[in-house]
């Protein structure tokens, strides 16, 4: 079923094939378009304009309006225990399984799926906090606060003849499978495009042995913003004015 805010009629003119895990921790992804969807290389091109010009899916994709789109692990790296942050990620030190706190705003950019969309985060085992829920491919949502502290990002699908399918950012918490997979925009500069750290998440909602993993099923655009202490009651907050209250308590500790 396609619930998509775009429409692109031409063909990628491109050789990047079916996917192949070209870089070390990245998942394949499945390019091939065998199930008649848009791959998501072609929501790519629709999201953020221009065609692919160089690069993989697996690595870097280099858009002919200079956009580039850089893959960011899904195994591996967070030495230390650390985490990637919304608005101070490092990709060459952190995956996509952990994240930490941050500010941003939401874009729900395509749905391929039979499945309605939720999609949020979780900071604790058994409570899930939805930022957009049954989405069918568009819309935005924010500013929020995500947090506070670490969390996964996590995706939920129904559909009547379906159990509800819950995954996660954390393959651990997917008994080892990988249903995200994480790109960092930037713009043709070379800089965080929007002018803030620019995230494209994009998800596999169906258990793995019945799978495409072509991660077009819900592709989320995750854009933080840089918020002042003294702007933090003006946000519509991810948990309410208790989220809010937990974190000014967790710095006033830290101080």
């Amino acid at each position: 079923m396609k619930t998509w805010k775009f429409m692109l009629a031409a063909t990628l003119a491109t050789a990047l094939g079916a996917g192949s895990q070209v870089s070390a921790g990245t998942s394949t992804v499945n390019t091939s378009g065998a199930n008649g969807e848009p791959t998501l290389l072609t929501i790519i091109q629709n999201t953020y304009g221009g065609t692919i010009s160089t690069g993989t899916i697996d690595d870097t994709l280099t858009l002919s309006n200079g956009i580039q789109l850089v893959r960011v692990q899904d195994t591996g790296l967070n030495a230390g225990g650390t985490t990637l942050g919304l608005g101070d990620g490092d990709p060459t030190l952190n995956n996509d399984s952990l994240w930490h706190d941050g500010t941003a705003n939401f874009t729900a950019e395509a749905k391929y799926a039979s499945f309605k969309q939720s999609f949020g985060y979780r900071v604790t085992a058994g409570t899930e906090t939805a930022v957009f829920t049954d989405n069918n491919g568009s819309g935005t949502s924010g500013p929020f606060l995500v947090g506070p502290g670490g969390f996964t990002w996590w995706r939920a699908g129904t559909e009547a003849t379906t159990s509800l399918l819950e995954w996660y950012s954390n393959p651990a918490a997917n008994t080892g499978d990988d249903h995200m997979i994480t790109f960092e925009v930037l713009d043709s500069g070379g800089n965080a495009l929007h002018g803030n750290r620019t995230w494209l998440l994009a998800w596999e909602d169906k258990p793995f042995a019945s799978a495409d993993k072509d991660y077009n099923d819900f592709v989320v655009e995750v854009v933080a913003v840089p918020v002042p202490a003294a702007g933090l009651m003006g946000l519509v907050t991810l948990g309410g004015a208790a989220a809010v209250s937990a974190l000014r308590r967790r710095k006033a500790t830290i101080a």
